[in-house]
C-alpha cells in the first residue's frame, strides 16, 4: 500500500489528490499509487479533475490581474475608481480583482460590481461540487443567515449566484481593516476606548440574537475594525437560528464545530441542547478577556481532551492577575494611573467574570445587558453584575475545596491554641505602644489646627481687604453716576424732552416705563410702523423691559426690534447687531443657553462700525456668547473668544476711516467730555474667572484653579487702577 493515505481506507486523502492534481513533486510509490487508484474509480478521477479546474480558476485570475494596465496617477489619486479586470465571464456581473484570502472552507476574491463600480468580495465555496453535504449546507445556511441581518456593524451579503461551473458564490461587502485584537495591540488604545470598541461590536452581535441568530464561531479574528474605526462582525459560516434543531458539537470525523480558545463549557461538554445566545456571550467574555490582558483566561493548549477540560471546569483566572505591561491593555485616559499599574480595576474584573461564568444562568442573559454594563461602567454608574451574592462565591469555593478546608481549619485551630498564649502578653504590650502613639497624634492635630487657624486668619484678612477695595470702588462709581443722572433730570425738566432717558439713566425704570411706552406709539403715529425711529424705540423699551424683570416682554419686544431692523436697514448694520446681542442677553438670564449662543453668533457675523461705540457692542455680543459656551460646558471655544475680546478692549481703537458715516445711538451718551466707557473689560475678566473655576470643578487637577486665582488678581488691580484715574 503506498504511503500517502491510511491502510483502512480505499481512496487517497485529500492532500494526495490535491498534491497530484497541482502537478507536485511526491514519492514514486505515493505517485504511482495514486496513478494507478485513479484508473479505477471514477469518483476520484472527478475529484482531480475538480480540483485542477480550481487550480485553473485561480491562475486564470491572478493571470488577468498581472496581465491588466496598471493604474495611473489620477487613478491612485482617485480611490473611488477601482482598476478593471476583464473576467466577467467567472462570475457573472462581477470582476475580479485578485485573491484576498483562502480558508479550510473557501476563497474570498476582492472584486468589482460593474453595474455599481463598488468593491465587494466574492466567497466561493472551496471544494466546488465536491463539497460534502454538510459544507454545501453550511454554505447556503450562512448565505441565509447573513442577508437577514441588515447592521452597521455586520458585514452585509450583497447578492448570491453560481458559476457556470455550478460553483456557488456570495457577494458581500468589501470590508478594509484589520482584526479587532490586532487594531487594539497596534494603536494601544486605553482601557477606555477598548471598552467603547468592544461594546460596538457587542451591539451587532445583540442586534443578531434579538433576529434569532446565533453565531457560535466569535472570535478577534471574526470582527474587522474598518478604516473609519467601527467594528464588523463577519463570517456567518457556523451561525444557526436560534430555534432550529440542535446538531451536535462534534462531527462525524470528530473535527471541532468553532475555534477552540472560544468554546463555551457547554459547547465543551458537547450539549447541543444548551447552546443558545449566552454561548455567544461566553465567546464575548473571552475576546474582551483576550483584549484586556493579552492572554487567555486558562491552559488552552496541550491534549484536546485537557483543554475541554479546561474550558468546561476551569474557573478563568483574574484579568487583574494576569495583565502585564507587555501585553494587556494600555493605561486608563480620563484618570491619573501609573505606567505600571495595572487598569483592571474590580468593576471591569466583575464584568468579565460575569460574561465567563460556567453555568449559563451566571452569564449575563444576553449581550445587550453585557454591551449595558460596559455602558454603565463607562458612565461612572453602578454595574448589574455586583448584584451577584458574596455567600454564593463563598459557598462555591468551599464546595470545590471541602478536603482542603477541613485540614486548614485543623491547622487553624492548633496556630489558634498556640496563639492564644502570646497573645495575652502581646495585648498588654500593644495597649502601651497605642496609648504613646494616640498622644502624639493629638499633638499633632493640635498643631495643624493652629497652623490652619492662622492662615484662614490671614486668608479672611485679604478677602476683606479686598472687598472693602471693591465696596469703595462701587459706591464711588455709584455716586459718580447718580450725580449726571440729576443734571441730566434737571436739564430735562427745564427743556421738557427726553425725560424718559433721564429716568431710566437714574435708574428709575418703573416710572420710565409708560413714557418709553407713549414715545413708541407717537413715532408710529408721526412715521408709521415700519421705520427705522420706531425699531430703536422698541429696542430702547425692551430694556426698560429687561431692567424690571419682564423677560417675556422684553423678549418680546427685542425679537421685534431685531425684525423691524433687518427688514428696513441696510445688511452689517450695527444697530441689528446691538438689538440680537441684547435678545441673547434676555435668552440668557432665561436659562436658554443654547438659543442665546445662536443669537450672540448672529451678531458677531454682522460687520461692526469700527468706531468706539461699535466696538464695544462688538465686545459686548462676544463676551454673551462665551457666557452662553461656559454654560454650555464649550470650555476651548469660551476660552479663545474671552481672551480675544480681553485683548481687543486693552488695546487703544483703530481711527475710523474718513468716509465712515456716523450712526445715529439709541441713547444719547451722558455729557461732558469725561463720561466713562461700559465696565466691559471687568464683565470680560469676571466670565474668565467663571470660567476657569467651572472649568476646574469639571476637570480638576488640569491647572485652571491657578488661572482663575490669577485672572481674580488681575480684575481686582484693574478695579483699583480704574477707580484712582477717575474724577
Amino acid at each position: 500500500m503506498p504511503r500517502g493515505w491510511s491502510r483502512s481506507m480505499s481512496c487517497p486523502g485529500l492532500h494526495e489528490l490535491e498534491r497530484y492534481a497541482a502537478g507536485e513533486a511526491a514519492p514514486h510509490d505515493v505517485a504511482s499509487g495514486v496513478s494507478a487508484h485513479l484508473s479505477g474509480c471514477a469518483e476520484c478521477r472527478e475529484r482531480v479533475e475538480e480540483l485542477r479546474r480550481q487550480a485553473e480558476l485561480a491562475r486564470r485570475v491572478r493571470r488577468v490581474a498581472i496581465a491588466g494596465d496598471p493604474p495611473d496617477a489620477a487613478t491612485e489619486s482617485a480611490p473611488a475608481e477601482p482598476p478593471v479586470w476583464h473576467t466577467a465571464d467567472v462570475f457573472p456581473g462581477y470582476t475580479v480583482i485578485k485573491e484576498h484570502r483562502r480558508g479550510a472552507q473557501g476563497v474570498v476574491y476582492q472584486a468589482v460590481e460593474l453595474a455599481t463600480k463598488r468593491r465587494v468580495a466574492i466567497k466561493v465555496l472551496l471544494e466546488g461540487s465536491f463539497a460534502s453535504p454538510t459544507a454545501r449546507k453550511r454554505f447556503e445556511r450562512e448565505i441565509e443567515l447573513a442577508a437577514q441581518l441588515r447592521h452597521p456593524n455586520i458585514v452585509s451579503v450583497l447578492h448570491s449566484d453560481a458559476t457556470a461551473d455550478g460553483r456557488q458564490f456570495c457577494v458581500m461587502e468589501f470590508v478594509r481593516g484589520v482584526p479587532l485584537r490586532e487594531f487594539v495591540a497596534d494603536r494601544k488604545l486605553p482601557l477606555e476606548d477598548v471598552l467603547a470598541l468592544f461594546a460596538t461590536a457587542t451591539d451587532a452581535v445583540q442586534y443578531a440574537h434579538q433576529r434569532g441568530i446565533i453565531h457560535r464561531d466569535l472570535k478577534p479574528s471574526n470582527i474587522l475594525v474598518d478604516t473609519e474605526g467601527r467594528p464588523r462582525i463577519l463570517d456567518f459560516g457556523l451561525a444557526r437560528w436560534v430555534s432550529a434543531p440542535v446538531e451536535t458539537l462534534v462531527s462525524v470525523t470528530y473535527q471541532i464545530v468553532g475555534t477552540l480558545p472560544y468554546l463555551s463549557p457547554e459547547q465543551a461538554r458537547g450539549n447541543p441542547d444548551e447552546i443558545d445566545t449566552r454561548t455567544d456571550v461566553y465567546a464575548l467574555g473571552v475576546i474582551l478577556y483576550e483584549l484586556l490582558t493579552g492572554q487567555y483566561p486558562y491552559p488552552v493548549t496541550g491534549q484536546m481532551a485537557e483543554v475541554l477540560k479546561h474550558i468546561a471546569e476551569t474557573d478563568p483566572a483574574p484579568p487583574g492577575r494576569t495583565w502585564s505591561r507587555e501585553s494587556g491593555v494600555r493605561t486608563r485616559s480620563a484618570r491619573r494611573w501609573l505606567a505600571d499599574q495595572c487598569p483592571i480595576d474590580d468593576d471591569v474584573q466583575t464584568i468579565v467574570l460575569r460574561a465567563l461564568a460556567k453555568e449559563r444562568d451566571r452569564r449575563y442573559q444576553s449581550a445587550g445587558e453585557l454591551a449595558r454594563d460596559i455602558r454603565h461602567y463607562l458612565a461612572d454608574e453602578p454595574i448589574e453584575a455586583r448584584r451577584d451574592s458574596a455567600i454564593y462565591v463563598l459557598r462555591k469555593q468551599l464546595h470545590r475545596y471541602r478536603a482542603q478546608m477541613v485540614t486548614a481549619a485543623a491547622l487553624a485551630l492548633l496556630v489558634a491554641a498556640a496563639a492564644v498564649v502570646s497573645t495575652t502578653f502581646y495585648v498588654r504590650a500593644e495597649q502601651q505602644r497605642r496609648h504613646a502613639q494616640r498622644m502624639a497624634e493629638a499633638e499633632a492635630r493640635q498643631r495643624a489646627l493652629a497652623d490652619a487657624a492662622a492662615r484662614k486668619a490671614a486668608s479672611e484678612a485679604q478677602r476683606a481687604e479686598a472687598e472693602r477695595q471693591r465696596a469703595e470702588i462701587a459706591r464711588a462709581d455709584a455716586e459718580r453716576q447718580w450725580r449726571r443722572a440729576e443734571q441730566r433730570f434737571a436739564e430735562a425738566q427745564l427743556s421738557g424732552e427726553g425725560l424718559e432717558v433721564v429716568l431710566r439713566a437714574r435708574g428709575d425704570f418703573a416710572a420710565a416705563e409708560p413714557h418709553f411706552r407713549r414715545k413708541v406709539d407717537e413715532t408710529i403715529l408721526h412715521h408709521g410702523y415700519e421705520h427705522p425711529h420706531v425699531a430703536t424705540c422698541v429696542h430702547n423699551l425692551a430694556g426698560v423691559s429687561f431692567a424690571l424683570g419682564h423677560l417675556e416682554e422684553a423678549e418680546r419686544l427685542y425679537r421685534e426690534a431685531a425684525g423691524l431692523r433687518r427688514m428696513l436697514l441696510p445688511a452689517g448694520d450695527p444697530l441689528l447687531a446691538q438689538s440680537l446681542a441684547r435678545l441673547g442677553d434676555v435668552l440668557y438670564e432665561r436659562g436658554a443657553y443654547s438659543e442665546a449662543a445662536s443669537v450672540y453668533a448672529q451678531a458677531l457675523d454682522i460687520r461692526t462700525s469700527p468706531l468706539p461705540q461699535g466696538r464695544r457692542h462688538r465686545a459686548a455680543a462676544a463676551l454673551g456668547l462665551a457666557r452662553a459656551q461656559i454654560q454650555l460646558r464649550q470650555w476651548e471655544h469660551a476660552e479663545e473668544r474671552l481672551l480675544d475680546v480681553c485683548e481687543e478692549l486693552q488695546s487703544p481703537p483703530r481711527p475710523p476711516p474718513p468716509s465712515a458715516p456716523a450712526k445715529p445711538l439709541d441713547v444719547p451718551p451722558p455729557p461732558g467730555p469725561d463720561a466713562p466707557p461700559p465696565p466691559l473689560l471687568d464683565a470680560v475678566m469676571e466670565a474668565l474667572v467663571e470660567l476657569y473655576s467651572a472649568w476646574d470643578e469639571a476637570a480638576p487637577g488640569m491647572g485652571h484653579d491657578l488661572q482663575a486665582r490669577a485672572w481674580k488678581q488681575k480684575l481686582d488691580a484693574h478695579r483699583v487702577a480704574t477707580s484712582a484715574a477717575r474724577p
